[in-house]
């Protein structure tokens, strides 16, 4: 399925290229090579059900009607919409600034989903305004519940700043009005990532992530998942007033809202029938009032993230304002790198209270860091680097899992602790500053009974010996370079490698 999916994304980049150089030019007609088409094509080549409605005229909405179907593909010649035969759509939009903006829907599988189409909104700099630079930041803005992603457009200051800063605003839909963040949404966000990176030139240290309620807690939850040096990160986030935890968001709407966040596109079930749905993509869960320290991913980012993190203490949405209140307590618990800005503006649940100058001001200051942090604590949901560390197999697949590291070069050694539900995760050695040509110590506290396997890449010759309080079992993989270290030891052991 990976494999389709990017030699898809390379064939739509194809035809695509040219057609963002004529229209970064200024030229609204694309190319003949773009093999574009005026009237619907309406197929992406994947053989899935697209779901289409009668394409209509485009206007700036301050509000749209809520759509519980997602994106549906215009049909029809209204609209001004173009077709790249299979699965890409697009329009030029109204722009509110000097700047272009251009709406995308990708069908499947460019979308990124196996069903779903994903819309997305991108404004971005003409070149004769600026010659295109290595040093020009991408801003990620995450729309909130119930509208969709022409809201940072239409209701915020964000493509007036990102154009007087020369920047890219890419606004997703995340296939529908109320995501919530969940994980087909951050996969189709994904999709977009990986369709645009080849075709735009943005400093890839220098993507920032801005959110407003629902889009708050997805612009978090986005960066506390995305954490792996092989893909896209966040070097900042903004978060204003955003939704923490998932399970009190269902808790607290309509039947009808609930049926919609069950469905098997947006989160499979209920926190009850499907708990780890809601877990992994929740910044943090509440146990009656408190954070719940087994559920708070949010620490994925602490502290080499930095995050503004703003509300209107006279908001109506008062769990909300809570909710970010505690996140401040949290973080600061945790050594992250936080700015508080408050407002109270009587009965204003908006982004307008959210002054954008000054958060993008604050952004501008932090790039992705060369070299990681010392000590983390990571939750992983998944298969994934988070890192310089891998998690290669997990204890179960419906549940958190959960281990810190830290980290001392000077003496060539590191902590695994706290370690619960893993049962393997892999060291990126030189990412973490240790030699491996000299005796190396791993120190390994699990909090759980089960066997953990460690894997430290960087031997490429093999060890002379492994050796271990209580006795380890170990491997050495000749084509990976890596070592392999077997043992079960709930009260802890202290591993040392001899070259």
């Amino acid at each position: 399925m990976a494999g389709t999916f990017i030699g898809s994304v390379v064939a739509a980049g194809a035809v695509w290229i040219p057609l963002v150089a004529g229209l970064g030019a200024g030229v609204l007609a694309p190319p003949a090579s773009a093999q574009v088409v005026t009237s619907p094509a309406i197929s992406s080549g994947s053989g899935a059900t697209i779901g289409t409605a009668p394409a209509t005229p485009f206007r700036w909405n301050q509000m749209e009607p809520f759509n519980p179907r997602g994106v549906q593909v215009p049909d029809g010649l209204l609209g001004d919409w173009l077709y790249i035969p299979p699965g890409i759509v697009f329009r030029m939009l109204p722009s509110l600034t000097p700047d272009p903006i251009i709406e995308v829907i990708l069908m499947p599988p460019l979308s990124g989903h196996p069903t779903q189409s994903e819309r997305f909104k991108m404004q971005w700099p003409l070149a004769s305004k600026k010659e295109w630079s290595e040093d020009r930041a991408l801003v990620i803005a995450f729309h909130p519940f119930n509208v969709s992603e022409q809201s940072p457009f239409v209701n915020s200051d964000l493509p007036y700043v990102c154009h007087d800063k020369g920047w890219i605003m890419l606004a997703p839909l995340g296939l529908s009005q109320a995501h919530f963040g969940n994980v087909n949404s951050q996969g189709s966000l994904e999709a977009v990532l990986a369709f645009l990176e080849p075709l735009l030139n943005w400093n890839r240290k220098r993507v920032y992530a801005v959110g407003f309620s629902m889009g708050g807690g997805a612009a978090v939850s986005y960066s506390m998942r995305h954490q792996s040096p092989e893909s896209p990160r966040i070097a900042a986030v903004i978060n204003h007033t955003g939704t923490m935890d998932l399970v009190q968001e269902y808790d607290s709407h309509t039947a009808s809202v609930k049926a919609v966040l069950a469905n098997d596109w947006h989160f499979n079930g209920t926190p009850l029938t499907n708990p780890f749905s809601y877990e992994r993509v929740s910044p943090f869960l509440y146990t009656g009032n408190v954070i719940d320290d087994d559920v708070a991913s949010v620490c994925n980012v602490s502290p080499h993230t930095p995050m503004y993190i703003h509300w209107n203490e006279a908001d109506p949405n008062t769990d909300l304002v809570m909710q970010t209140m505690d996140l401040v307590a949290y973080l600061e618990t945790h050594g992250a790198t936080i700015q508080t800005d408050i407002t109270n503006v009587p009965g204003k649940h908006v982004w307008s209270t959210l002054d954008v100058t000054e958060a993008l001001d604050w952004a501008e200051g932090f790039t992705l860091a060369n070299t990681d942090p010392t000590s983390i604590e990571m939750y992983a949901d998944r298969k994934e680097h988070y890192l310089y560390t891998e998690l290669i197999a997990p204890a179960s697949s419906t549940s958190l899992r959960h281990y810190e590291v830290i980290v001392s070069s000077l003496s060539n050694q590191f902590q695994l602790i706290s370690v619960d539900n893993v049962e393997s995760v892999g060291f990126d050695l030189k990412r973490m500053g240790l030699d491996t040509t000299t005796p190396l110590t791993a120190n390994v506290f699990p909090e759980d009974a089960t066997t953990d396997k460690l894997v430290l890449r960087g031997y490429p010759a093999m060890p002379s010996s492994v050796a271990g309080a209580p006795p380890v079992t170990w491997s050495w993989n000749a084509v990976r370079k890596e070592v392999q270290i077997s043992t079960q030891t709930p009260g802890g052991t202290s591993i040392t490698v001899t070259p």
